[in-house]
């Protein structure tokens, strides 16, 4: 009798070790997608302290190091331009020109070399050595750049790369620029930073007055508005002055509106 032999299923390949877990939950795989780029970013911050504290150290000691030469320099030179009496040697010279003034500097080099490096360690240089160098100044802090993730209705989380002095109208027109939300006078936006409050946020508000900053998640909600309009009781009364709104009933179907062709009447 034969047999039939059936090819065994390939192994499920296996997620990387930070993604490890029950991923089958759309919201599961974006929470470590999430993650696995906030460790990217931990990693990233680290290294630029380690490469900011070593540029600051093969700076400043380059710098003591030049300073200790031409200090030597000049001591060599005032004891042969100075001739000396006849009890004191130029070897004595020397060394108490050394003495008195190069080991003290090279103290206070070595002071202020030990500050400065711990200073550049709480502020990592991110950027390689090669690109060019941001100003930090009142001008150019409106133009630094922020990358925000955002939320919202669409497949998938959206990266953008927005100014701290952008608003949030800037993130909508360019979630809309990049066609990830519709550009529809129907629909309204509203954009929320659950980090400072829950609420909508005003499209005035600036990105680094509600403390956004890198690596931020932005939730971005749409909403449908109706077509709807006031009607004014008298003709000479204009319609943008009388609080009374349109009348729409589940039993006439009656819906007045500026777009009839939008909301059709349900009249016969």
């Amino acid at each position: 009798m034969w047999s039939t032999v059936v090819d065994a299923e390939p192994p499920l390949a296996q997620p990387p070790k930070c993604l490890a877990g029950n991923l089958r939950s759309p919201l599961s795989r974006r929470l470590a997608v999430h993650k696995r780029r906030f460790n990217r970013w931990q990693n990233h911050m680290v290294s630029g302290q380690i490469h900011a504290f070593r540029r600051q150290t093969v700076f400043w000691s380059m710098f003591l190091l030049s300073i200790w030469s031409l200090l030597c320099v000049a001591s060599t030179l005032w004891t042969a331009r100075h001739p000396v009496s006849d009890n004191t040697s130029t070897s004595e010279w020397v060394s108490s020109g050394l003495a008195y003034w190069i080991l003290p500097f090279d103290f206070l080099g070595l002071l202020g070399t030990s500050i400065v490096c711990r200073c550049a360690q709480s502020r990592p240089r991110l950027r390689p050595r090669s690109s060019r160098r941001c100003r930090t100044s009142a001008s150019s802090a409106e133009t630094k750049k922020l990358r925000i993730t955002v939320l919202g209705p669409f497949r998938g989380p959206a990266s953008l790369d927005m100014a701290s002095g952008s608003t949030v109208h800037d993130i909508v027109k360019e979630m809309r620029r990049r066609r990830l939300i519709p550009n529809l006078s129907r629909i309204e936006h509203s954009v929320i930073f659950p980090a400072h409050q829950f609420k909508a946020l005003e499209y005035t508000d600036l990105l680094r007055d509600i403390g956004v900053h890198d690596m931020s998640v932005l939730h971005i909600r749409m909403s449908i508005l109706g077509g709807s309009r006031r009607e004014a009781d008298d003709s000479s009364t204009p319609s943008s002055q009388n609080p009374a709104p349109s009348r729409f009933t589940r039993w006439s179907g009656n819906f007045r509106s500026e777009r009839p062709d939008v909301f059709p009447s349900l009249d016969p």
